[in-house]
């Protein structure tokens, strides 16, 4: 678990940075099963629309809920509520809708949010990534007053990239519902932005997916042990592929045949003799 303060540090840390991980520069991105969504209703600049065909053109299956009908400067608490509804869903939260997310877009949810951060108002503020830690962190669905150790912190454009081509390479990533909110201005310039997360973004909108988990453990074996692999026969049906034994099966005069080992640079078969049963 995160608390409040470590969250909100590296929140501050990242604003600073622009946080350019080394997955930025990368030409391309790896194809991998899994779902997305992207809510903003804002939706004027087209970045959240960018942000979801990144996931698209990764692979992964969903939606975007996309539209120009939010209220004024509504975009912060709107994408916090919508993170923790997401939060709620679990696994289906590419599932939510339109309908939904726009019970979130009114003057009451507005009032909520200023209460949680110490503003008593029902005027819409534009909002730090601070504020909407302390938005998610008072309604956590995990349990209210605790820090979102589930979320991401709240950060541009380009920390979203680079955090979202890091889900995509890291194994430890997969199998896990990823939460963030995201700022459509990107920050680099670690000077004058040194202390952005206290300040207001430009427009907030929502961005959550989830990566299949791989086969890591048979991916494994497939790189380390070929050069170890020897024509070992089993009675178990195992799969047939490269590097693996293949079960029996019947030659054109009907004798049994049963395949070695598959490297990329052999394939070794021998028939069984007449007076051989079968194993």
């Amino acid at each position: 678990m995160h608390d409040l303060t470590s969250l909100q540090t590296v929140t501050k840390t990242i604003a600073a940075t622009g946080w350019r991980a080394e997955w930025a520069g990368a030409t391309a991105t790896p194809k991998r099963k899994g779902n997305y969504l992207v809510a903003d209703m804002g939706a004027a600049s087209g970045t959240a629309a960018r942000a979801a065909l990144m996931m698209l053109e990764s692979g992964l299956a969903g939606s975007e809920l996309l539209s120009h009908d939010q209220l004024p400067n509504t975009c912060a608490y709107n994408s916090a509520n919508w993170a923790m509804e997401a939060r709620r869903m679990g696994r289906s939260f590419f599932e939510m809708t339109m309908e939904r997310i726009r019970e979130y877009n009114t003057p009451a949810f507005v009032q909520l949010g200023n209460a949680d951060i110490g503003i008593d108002s029902t005027v819409a503020r534009l909002l730090t990534g601070d504020n909407i830690l302390r938005i998610v962190s008072a309604n956590n669905p995990d349990g209210a007053g605790q820090a979102p150790s589930w979320m991401a912190p709240p950060g541009p454009i380009n920390l979203y990239e680079s955090y979202f081509r890091r889900t995509l390479l890291d194994p430890q990533e997969h199998g896990v519902v990823h939460i963030m909110v995201v700022n459509e201005t990107p920050v680099f310039d670690i000077t004058e932005n040194a202390n952005s997360a206290d300040m207001p973004g430009s427009h907030w909108f929502l961005a959550a997916w989830f990566i299949e988990p791989e086969q890591e453990a048979l991916a494994r074996v497939e790189r380390w042990w070929p050069a170890l692999a020897r024509p070992v026969f089993s009675a178990s049906p195992l799969p047939v592929g490269r590097d693996r034994v293949s079960p029996p099966h019947p030659s054109k005069d009907g004798s049994l045949r049963r395949a070695s080992l598959d490297t990329p640079c052999t394939r070794r078969t021998r028939r069984l003799r007449a007076d051989e049963p079968p194993i």
